[in-house]
């Protein structure tokens, strides 16, 4: 079939059913071409008038995704992701969990007319087409609906979270629209390495078992756990910690001998996310030795 403009803000599209059985699960097939997909809201509505709210902006993708190659079913392992689709694959490439559950449709008669609404927020500003839809109704098993069951949930957020809370209300409904007692879970969201920066260095010392010889400052929106230091010296590695005190650190290198020193500084904050910041040389010489010559005098008395 041609492609079908989206710039007149919604297309319709409709599934005509003939066959009567109660519904098991539900995918949703659809190939759709946008410069900036987030501006589609893409969604189903059963003969029964639920709607199912399929694609959207989902706050994580932001605007530079293109088109769509999907199927959308309660099965797949995750949400769809950050990038774009093919849309010369005809065959629904990508599989996808869609922004609502397709599980809301579960139990209806699937005889009668099932419409798919592709609405384009941004017509204004940028156009797209459709290329293609499917509509696959599955019937219950025989055992009917079942009574028990599991259920996943991937908790989205922006593409750079600092420290984000978020607070998340999970509850169920049965078919007959009776409503379970939320259960309300808290997260920190965090994909953000702390920022570290060396404010001093001592790259030349004397010999001493305790050197303090580097200092700086560390930040991150969420907490900063711990400030280490890796240190290489003749063939020998270790890590120590570094002296964490508000938002400033420092490091003092304890050498087993004089010798050269190579270090690189780590922060890690609360949620595991890293920072380094280095190599740092230090050169711990020796202590050195004066020795002052010695002068003797002769004296020889003289004769009388």
């Amino acid at each position: 079939a041609s492609p079908i403009s989206l710039t007149a803000g919604c297309l319709v599209r409709t599934f005509t059913v003939t066959e009567s059985f109660a519904l098991g699960s539900v995918q949703v097939g659809l190939i759709a071409a946008h410069a900036h997909r987030d501006a589609l809201n893409v969604e189903i509505e059963s003969p029964a008038g639920v709607r199912v709210l399929l694609l959207t902006d989902d706050g994580v993708s932001g605007t530079d995704a293109r088109h769509y190659n999907v199927l959308l079913d309660d099965a797949a392992p995750s949400a769809y992701y950050n990038a774009g689709d093919d849309t010369l694959n005809g065959n629904f490439g990508r599989w996808a969990r869609p922004a609502q559950p397709l599980r809301a449709l579960v139990g209806q008669s699937t005889q009668g007319e099932w419409t798919l609404r592709v609405c384009n927020t941004n017509p204004a500003a940028d156009g797209g087409d459709y290329r293609r839809s499917r509509l696959a109704l599955t019937a219950q098993a025989s055992g009917g609906i079942p009574l028990t069951g599991d259920w996943t949930y991937t908790l989205s957020g922006p593409d750079q979270a600092d420290g984000l809370e978020r607070a998340v209300s999970f509850y169920g409904v049965d078919l007959a629209g009776n409503r379970a007692a939320a259960l309300t879970a808290r997260y920190i969201l965090d994909n953000v390495a702390p920022v570290i920066n060396v404010a001093s260095l001592v790259d030349t010392a004397l010999y001493t078992t305790s050197l303090t010889v580097l200092t700086g400052t560390v930040t991150d929106g969420g907490g900063v756990a711990s400030v280490s230091v890796l240190v290489e010296s003749g063939g020998v590695v270790y890590r120590e910690p570094a002296k964490l005190s508000g938002d400033t650190w420092r490091y003092t290198l304890r050498p087993a001998s004089p010798g050269l020193y190579t270090l690189q500084v780590s922060a890690y904050d609360v949620a595991g996310n890293v920072a380094h910041s280095g190599p740092f040389v230090v050169w711990v010489t020796a202590l050195q030795s004066i020795y002052l010559p010695f002068v003797a005098r002769t004296y020889t008395s003289s004769g009388e």
